[in-house]
């Protein structure tokens, strides 16, 4: 069985103010199921699309979002591939999976909201199970297991996927949204990483939520996002797509196909005067810019722009050594409201926010994040004021990464 695993796609994302629609719609349309389908399916024919989540930037997509997702599902189809999609935690799984009956009937298979009735979707495949989980949090499993000891993202994983009697007696592809590392102790944003481990028994388990191509494991895989949204993801901008090749006994073999860019990333950090000359040429890339020796320099910004157009963000390097942002702060795969609010905080008070604060403050964007998402604005007004949940602080918080 041949599979293409994509994930982190981010429809309607804007860095700053720029839209990246365009660069996105270059990576799916001309790219993944473009050129590279063409040269892949030479040599075997491609089974099914695995999308691991986070299929928008928002929970609250644009309407310009939600057609080029339906653009991507209606040209997978017409390729001759099945598609299997879980949501991540920038999407809202109710919404995503709202059509799912239907899609169904399509060779479109979409997992529910998690649920004690539907904690993962399994739809087979030929020889295997194709299981799709959702981003789930801690606080989402013990809600629906109340007798469970689950301490950590670990244990609820495993679960989960006990509950749903996987992995089960016939071979299994997992896709999931999930911050996962060699350990549990490792922490991504401000959240703790499920431990690799939780994963063995299945023939594959691709992944989306870390926007960096990387191994967890020999059959564990993030294949990262197809356009780059960040300035650290700049540093190594080559984005790929992974064909997996896995036979019922266990047999597995891993591509991973460049993605050629519309725009090229870069990260400049230079002096004004060397960044202006011929060293630099002027380019349409995308560009993150930390610049110093500028003193004196009457609109700086502006001649920058004038060279670099594509100018993401822009620091000016102080006398210490350290960068202060200027114009756009640095957004993209390591953003939280976590790291948002500490840093209007630290703005403000000229102080970090006391970690209890921090908490506090995450929690009530999640529940209005989730409000929104569901349509169930009235009825969080309506709530007597409760300003965390005891689960919640004890386990750290489980805030948006990426």
């Amino acid at each position: 069985m041949r599979f293409m695993h994509i994930a982190d796609l981010h429809l309607g994302k804007r860095l700053n103010e720029t839209d990246m629609t365009a660069d996105i719609e270059h990576a799916l349309f001309s790219e993944i199921l473009g050129r590279i389908f063409s040269e892949v399916s030479e040599e075997k024919p491609i089974d099914a699309l695995l999308i691991a989540g986070d299929i928008y930037d928002k929970s609250l997509p644009s309407a310009d979002a939600e057609e080029m997702f339906g653009s991507l599902l209606t040209a997978a189809v017409k390729l001759g591939m099945r598609v299997y999609c879980v949501s991540g935690n920038h999407d809202s799984a109710r919404r995503i999976a709202a059509n799912e009956k239907l899609l169904s009937q399509l060779g479109i298979y979409i997992a529910r909201e998690f649920s004690p009735e539907a904690p993962v979707r399994v739809e087979q495949l030929g020889d295997f199970d194709i299981a799709m989980l959702p981003f789930i949090a801690p606080s989402d499993v013990r809600q629906v297991y109340p007798d469970e000891e689950i301490p950590d993202i670990t244990s609820a994983v495993r679960t989960v996927l006990s509950h749903a009697g996987l992995p089960g007696a016939r071979p299994c592809i997992l896709v999931a949204h999930q911050a996962v590392g060699e350990c549990s102790d490792r922490l991504v944003g401000m959240q703790q990483c499920a431990d690799g481990s939780v994963f063995e028994g299945f023939a594959y388990t691709a992944l989306g939520h870390i926007h960096t191509p990387m191994n967890v494991g020999e059959r564990v895989r993030y294949c990262g996002s197809p356009v780059c949204y960040s300035g650290s993801e700049a540093k190594e901008p080559q984005k790929y797509v992974d064909i997996i090749d896995v036979e019922p006994g266990g047999e597995l073999s891993v591509q991973h196909r460049e993605i050629r860019p519309l725009h090229g990333f870069r990260v400049l950090d230079d002096s004004f005067s060397r960044l202006m000359s011929e060293e630099y040429p002027a380019v349409e890339d995308y560009c993150y810019i930390t610049v110093s020796d500028f003193d004196g320099v009457i609109g700086a910004a502006a001649q920058l722009r004038g060279k670099f157009p594509n100018m993401l963000s822009l620091k000016y390097r102080n006398k210490d050594g350290g960068a202060d942002e200027t114009e756009e702060p640095e957004d993209g795969e390591s953003w939280s409201f976590g790291d948002e609010f500490s840093r209007f905080y630290r703005r403000v008070t000229k102080n970090d926010p006391e970690e209890e604060l921090l908490k506090r403050a995450e929690y009530i964007y999640e529940l209005t994040e989730r409000a929104f998402a569901q349509g169930t604005v009235n009825d969080l007004l309506s709530q007597p004021p409760q300003l965390c949940e005891k689960d919640t602080l004890k386990s750290g918080g489980e805030s948006d990464d990426n």
